[in-house]
C-alpha cells in the first residue's frame, strides 16, 4: 500500500454520455466513446446504498454479534446544465421535437411512457469519463434507467442558472449474474 499524498484527494471533474441498448462503447476511443454527449453536467456525485441485516443475540440484549450484507443500489446524480435535447430525451420520459424549431419539448403525459410502465424497458447504457482519465475514475453503468427529482424546480428567470436534477439508477444487465456499475479507470472497463 502507498503511503499517503495529497495528490490522492482530487477534484473529478467530467461527462456524461449515453448509449442505446444494443450498442457498445470503446473506451479506447475519444469523448463520447461513440455514444451520445449529454450536455453540460455538474455536481456528478455517485450514490452507494448497502443493504444489511443486523444479526443481535437474545442473551446479550441488543448487543450486535454480526451482519448480513444483503447487496447495494448503486445511482449516478447530477445537475443538468441548460436544456440540451440530447439529455432531454434522455431523462424525461416523454419528449418530443418541435416540428419547426427542433427544439426538444416535455409532454405530459405524452404517448411513450404511461404511468404504471417498467422504466426497464427505456433503459440505456451510461457513463461518466473524468477530464483526466488516467488518474481519475470513471463510472460505467450498462444498464441504467433515467430518474428525475421527484418534486423538480427549474428556474426560468434571468438570476439562476437552469439546473435540472436527475439520475441514473443502475440495474443489472443481466437476469442473473449480470453487471450493474463498475468504477475505476476508463482503460480497466469492460464493455
Amino acid at each position: 500500500m502507498s503511503s499517503p499524498s495529497p495528490l490522492q484527494a482530487f477534484h473529478n471533474v467530467g461527462r456524461l454520455s449515453a448509449l442505446a441498448e444494443g450498442q457498445t462503447y470503446d473506451f479506447a476511443t475519444a469523448y463520447p466513446h461513440g455514444g451520445t454527449a449529454l450536455g453540460l453536467v455538474r455536481d456528478v456525485q455517485i450514490r452507494r446504498t448497502e443493504g444489511r441485516q443486523i444479526i443481535t443475540a437474545e442473551e446479550f440484549g441488543v448487543e450486535v454479534v454480526d451482519e448480513v450484507y444483503t447487496g447495494e443500489a448503486w445511482v449516478i446524480a447530477f445537475a443538468l446544465r441548460g436544456w440540451d435535447s440530447d439529455a432531454i430525451l434522455e431523462v424525461f420520459p416523454n419528449t418530443n421535437l418541435g416540428s419547426s424549431s427542433k427544439f426538444r419539448g416535455v409532454d405530459y403525459p405524452g404517448t411513450t411512457i404511461k404511468p404504471g410502465a417498467l422504466k426497464s424497458a427505456t433503459a440505456t447504457k451510461v457513463l461518466f469519463t473524468p477530464d483526466d482519465d488516467k488518474n481519475h475514475p470513471a463510472v460505467y453503468m450498462p444498464n441504467a434507467i433515467a430518474e428525475l427529482a421527484e418534486d423538480l424546480t427549474i428556474a426560468l428567470g434571468r438570476t439562476e442558472e437552469v439546473l435540472i436534477a436527475c439520475a441514473f439508477r443502475a440495474l443489472r444487465d443481466g437476469a442473473t449474474a449480470g453487471r450493474s456499475v463498475q468504477v475505476r479507470l476508463l482503460e480497466d472497463l469492460s464493455a
